[in-house]
């Protein structure tokens, strides 16, 4: 789901995690030199941009709202 919005251009996205945790999906993809590095790439796969999204997601921390 967060993996399609940032593919679909939604970047924008805020994610509840759990009861008062929530993930700036955008700034978890901006984080990730891999992964910029891959959306960036015109040549990229949508299976290596969904996989270069979901670890940055993966990787990023969860703030408390």
């Amino acid at each position: 789901m967060l993996v399609d919005a940032v593919l679909d251009g939604r970047m924008e996205e805020q994610a509840e995690l759990a009861e008062g945790y929530t993930l700036d999906v955008a700034a978890a993809v901006k984080a990730s030199a891999f992964a910029t590095a891959v959306l960036r790439d015109k040549t990229s796969t949508n299976g290596a941009r969904c996989n270069a999204v979901r670890s940055a997601i993966l990787r990023a921390r969860a703030q408390t709202a």
